[in-house]
């Protein structure tokens, strides 16, 4: 069960965290509007700070995680004596996923950011007869439709903490019992 975890462990590392980090970290377009231009990134959304910074801190603890399950291979020993290190691997663990799980507003803050755009597409048109803003709308469309890919890997991240959690919940339960 040991090396199971591990593995999850290095799945949920390599793949939905870093790449989510890195997709997060990267999205930016140029808005133009009045000869003025303007660089937009996911940083400038608070969701996806929140995102940011739930994927950083999933990733540590995972790579905290990892070095200690690498000692346990290394030594051979996969059986932990002490369950007071199982409990907190146990409520680590729980603490993670509930984080991750909270991830979900940036597909909240997505949705409502491509609506948004549009609407101020139209109220500019309609209100004020200003199609200045109508040429950006198709790159805001192209960076959000981008934005939804992490959003995905953290979802991915989700179900690998979820599963590292329910192996430790497992572990814990064959220790005390």
């Amino acid at each position: 069960m040991a090396r199971l975890a591990m593995i999850v462990r290095i799945i949920t590392l390599n793949f939905p965290l870093i790449f989510s980090i890195s997709l997060i970290s990267s999205n930016s377009t140029t808005i133009t509007l009045n000869n003025s231009t303007f660089l937009f990134n996911l940083n400038d959304v608070y969701a996806y700070k929140y995102a940011l910074s739930t994927a950083v801190t999933a990733s540590s603890y995972t790579i905290y995680r990892l070095r200690y399950s690498f000692k346990q291979l290394k030594s051979g020993t996969f059986h932990v004596t002490n369950p007071k290190n199982l409990f907190y691997e146990f409520l680590s663990d729980k603490a993670i996923v509930t984080i991750v799980a909270t991830v979900w507003c940036c597909i909240a803050a997505t949705v409502e950011l491509k609506t948004k755009v549009h609407e101020m597409e139209d109220i500019l048109e309609v209100y004020l007869d200003n199609t200045s803003f109508a040429s950006n709308v198709p790159k805001f469309d192209y960076f959000f439709n981008k934005a939804y890919f992490p959003n995905i890997f953290l979802l991915i991240a989700l179900f690998t903490c979820g599963i590292s959690s329910s192996l430790s919940s497992l572990a814990l339960m064959n220790k005390t019992t």
